[in-house]
């Protein structure tokens, strides 16, 4: 037998691998089952709904193959299928009133979401021409005080511009435009109405929420919020 233990191969190899049904990773979704080694080969449950057709099955248990050669496993794997067989065509339940599904994962619809792995659809926000993104892979370099002194310079420079925060754990732009009250709420729409400040239009979770409240949000309810804050 390998000295690499292959089912812990497994885990990353499958988590490589996007379920066309729920849109999460099929280690995530929970089709992997039941690994266990044989030799020097690798046998494993592939649980499936009937909304797995047939080539959505082989793509599948071919995908997760190809990730464990990838890791270096050298052994024969066997995927044994379980769960439901795949829908004939034509049996499928009708589609729910006005066309809507429910997520699959909570929070992955809406305006510019898809399922993870598909392709991003691009929104465009109501009056907003251009977009000018500060980011970083890394925390403390300073991408708060790039973006707060770029958008008063630009507003000094006569031009129209807002500043959206989207740091939900840990806002500072309130704090460094002087903008810590709260926004007001337009009646009719119901929209959040953004702090000005030095000619700025801000938007932050730090208007929201007090500044020794813990934020516990996680993956989608994240993007959610910042979502609701662009559009």
């Amino acid at each position: 037998m390998s000295e690499v233990d292959p089912t812990a191969m497994l885990q990353p190899a499958a988590s490589r691998v996007r379920d066309p049904v729920s849109g999460r990773s099929v280690w995530l979704a929970g089709m992997v089952k039941n690994p266990r080694p044989k030799g020097d080969d690798l046998i494993y449950d592939l649980h499936f709904t009937e909304g797995h057709g047939v080539e959505a099955r082989q793509a599948i248990s071919q995908a997760i193959e190809g990730n464990l050669r990838q890791l270096g496993f050298e052994g024969k794997v066997y995927a044994m299928p379980a769960g439901s067989p795949p829908r004939m065509a034509g049996s499928g339940s009708p589609p729910p009133a006005g066309g809507a599904r429910k997520d699959a994962v909570k929070g992955m619809s809406g305006p510019g979401m898809g399922p993870h792995g598909g392709p991003i659809q691009k929104q465009p926000i109501e009056g907003v021409k251009h977009i000018i993104a500060v980011a970083s892979g890394k925390g403390g370099v300073g991408k708060s005080t790039v973006s707060v002194n770029l958008a008063v310079a630009l507003a000094r420079a006569g031009h129209d511009v807002s500043l959206l925060d989207a740091d939900i754990y840990g806002p500072s732009v309130p704090t460094m435009m002087g903008a810590e009250t709260r926004p007001m709420v337009e009646a009719g729409t119901k929209k959040i109405l953004p702090v000005l400040a030095h000619g700025v239009r801000c938007l932050s979770m730090g208007h929201l929420v007090d500044p020794e409240e813990a934020m516990i949000w996680r993956g989608p309810m994240v993007m959610s919020a910042v979502r609701q804050f662009l559009q």
